[in-house]
């Protein structure tokens, strides 16, 4: 077969395969584009259905962290919604909180299945969708009493799910005006302030699991290293009278002293100059949507919290 049919054959056949592959292209994006309608119009219904309001001025609420604090001033400091999860239960028993962050929109059910797979491609209502839930980790205690819960969900390019987290990395100045995330159950309401925002990747030590004091604070240690906002988590310093010396030469009444130093404290530096008090924190993790397995991770400490009465 001599050049010039070659050049013939192939000026046939790439105009051929040049439409297959955009009519393919076409159709999966197509497909795509109206999976996360169907799954953005499902969360919006899902939203009415669990009335997603204010919170009633009625709504009684008990005492946790300041023995004075009156329904008023909780109010001042919270965003107080009223959430259905009778009706949210009767769709998916799985449903075990509402999460919202005001300074980017954001607004969904959490859920908490038996492992990590389900809900990355099951809607609430068990509808089959690439958009998936916001669920938190299948070991994580759902009463919010460990050291660090994590939660999980999709970097839609839609900007849906976890796809305004990127704000967060972005726009630092998004958190500097208002920093907080609120997170509901049946009868509890959770607030909690965003310390650190970076990128990691998948199976890194941001998802270690800690179990004593001890190993949280090291892991805040690190999480100090890793964080990128500017105001948030500062990295660590030894007291003054430990900030410069030779490790080789300490003694054992030393390294104990230091040891007390550290492992025992819970109040942490942050970058605009503040100290806070650090005993659990949440971690929001999702993808970075460029197929390397990257992880945008924002985490927010326990800022405060309280009771609702339910009768």
């Amino acid at each position: 077969m001599n050049k010039e049919k070659i050049l013939r054959i192939l000026d046939f056949l790439i105009p051929i395969v040049s439409v297959v592959v955009v009519s393919i292209a076409g159709i999966y994006l197509y497909r795509v584009n109206k999976e996360h309608n169907i799954a953005d119009e499902e969360y919006a219904v899902i939203e009415e259905a669990a009335g997603v309001t204010e919170l009633p001025e009625s709504m009684e609420i008990e005492e946790t962290n300041e023995d004075e604090e009156t329904v008023d001033e909780y109010k001042q400091t919270f965003f107080n919604i009223h959430v259905n999860f009778d009706a949210l239960n009767k769709i998916n028993e799985d449903v075990i909180g509402w999460i919202y962050i005001p300074s980017i929109g954001l607004s969904y059910p959490v859920l908490q299945g038996e492992d990590n797979k389900y809900y990355l491609s099951h809607t609430m209502e068990g509808t089959l969708n690439s958009s998936g839930s916001i669920f938190i980790d299948a070991e994580s205690d759902s009463d919010m009493l460990g050291f660090n819960t994590f939660f999980y969900g999709h970097a839609m390019k839609n900007g849906t799910m976890f796809g305004s987290l990127k704000e967060f990395l972005k726009h630092p100045e998004t958190i500097d005006k208002n920093p907080y995330i609120y997170y509901f159950t049946k009868d509890h309401a959770y607030k909690y302030r965003i310390i650190a925002t970076y990128i990691t990747h998948q199976g890194s030590n941001t998802y270690m699991i800690s179990e004593t004091k001890e190993q949280f604070y090291n892991y805040m240690q690190k999480v100090s290293k890793w964080n990128r906002y500017e105001n948030g988590l500062a990295p660590f310093e030894l007291d003054e009278d430990y900030g410069n010396v030779d490790w080789d030469t300490l003694t054992m009444e030393d390294l104990e002293k230091i040891d007390e130093l550290l492992s025992f404290s819970n109040v942490y530096a942050l970058g605009n100059g503040e100290n806070v008090e650090v005993d659990r924190i949440i971690t929001l993790s999702t993808c970075s949507g460029n197929g390397t397995g990257d992880r945008k991770i924002v985490q927010a400490y326990l800022f405060d919290e309280y009771k609702i009465r339910v009768e």
